[in-house]
């Protein structure tokens, strides 16, 4: 199957007062034509500021290399000319907090119809007609009146079906959903992920979900990329997870989630600190100080090791083989079209 995006050795860096802020460092993945991956790991991991660089979104003040191919284009390349004739329209994103990004002074339908019009892909009727299809297809009810609503009049949950409805008004190639679910109760989140990847094989697009919830990136997604400190640890089908998972990182995550059917004990967590962005890197692995299996040789940078088609890992452990607790800390749970959990 071809790749609708690819990235190579996406770097990205940031100047502070305190010295150079390695943010990303050095990002390799690739995403097939109507495919879903999930990128997941701990916060300041890099997750959302390398799908920021790949929207372009990053001030002019960061330093972005590498090269990130869509659809045959280097979007690094690009002027920013170019990549405004793409964003919001064969590249969208859903952003964490939608509050921060709908405009306070327009009404929602307003912004509905803006990448439509914008990228002269209907007439204001047509774009009418397209929002309010757009809002009643993710579930908000009464579209005509919520479609003269104001954002400050919606709750966080249907705000955000209408950043997924922005998002998808122009037939995307490539939907970036950036923690769509934060802040949201266990219902709302239920029906939101049903309805992600309910319109993603609707339209059969490619979509990136970024989020720490690792039962949802194996709900989810077909292959998931571990990020530790602003580089992939671990590259994996999301079928393995449980079963053959093989970093120490991505095994002390998975130990850290609490279950329900075991005794009641004090969680495990991963010891120590990551590791500080600023400033020059560690020489060696850089998970080597939080590391229960660190040898002699995690004082030198790990080589990528492929285990199985679709398996790599950046590990001097390649035969480390952590098992993968077969029943799991939680189940991979199944959610309808409704938005029930099956």
């Amino acid at each position: 199957m071809s790749a609708v995006l690819r990235i190579d050795d996406l770097r990205v860096q940031f100047r502070s007062d305190q010295g150079l802020v390695h943010a990303v460092n050095g990002l390799n993945l690739e995403l097939p034509a109507g495919g879903a991956i999930a990128i997941v790991g701990e916060s300041g991991s890099g997750k959302s500021t390398a799908m920021t660089a790949l929207m372009r979104l990053l001030p002019r003040t960061a330093r972005v290399s590498g090269r990130i191919w869509f659809d045959g284009q280097d979007l690094l390349a690009l002027s920013e000319r170019q990549m405004r004739k793409l964003r919001g329209h064969q590249v969208s994103m859903v952003f964490q907090n939608p509050m921060a990004y709908l405009n306070p002074t327009k009404t929602i339908g307003q912004q509905l119809m803006e990448p439509l019009l914008y990228h002269h892909l209907a007439t204001p009727r047509q774009a009418r007609w397209r929002a309010l299809e757009f809002l009643e297809r993710v579930g908000i009810a009464d579209a005509e009146s919520r479609f003269k609503g104001y954002p400050f009049e919606f709750s966080g949950g249907m705000l955000q079906r209408v950043m997924i409805a922005m998002a998808l008004m122009a037939g995307p190639k490539l939907l970036i959903a950036d923690e769509p679910t934060t802040a949201l109760d266990v219902t709302v989140q239920a029906e939101i992920l049903a309805l992600l990847k309910e319109l993603q094989a609707e339209h059969g697009m490619g979509m990136i979900l970024v989020t720490h919830d690792l039962a949802v990136a194996a709900q989810m997604a077909d292959e998931i990329y571990v990020m530790y400190a602003g580089l992939v640890v671990e590259h994996l089908p999301a079928g393995s997870l449980m079963s053959a998972h093989a970093h120490p990182y991505l095994h002390g995550l998975l130990r850290s989630i609490p279950r329900i059917d075991g005794p009641r004990e004090k969680l495990p967590f991963i010891a120590g600190n990551p590791v500080n962005p600023v400033g020059a890197l560690p020489q060696g692995c850089l998970f080597a100080s939080r590391c229960s299996q660190r040898r002699p040789e995690c004082n030198q940078r790990p080589p990528t090791v492929r285990l199985d088609n679709n398996h790599e890992v950046v590990c001097w452990l390649p035969d480390i083989g952590v098992e993968g607790d077969k029943s799991g800390p939680f189940d991979v749970p199944t959610v309808g079209p409704a938005g029930t959990r099956l």
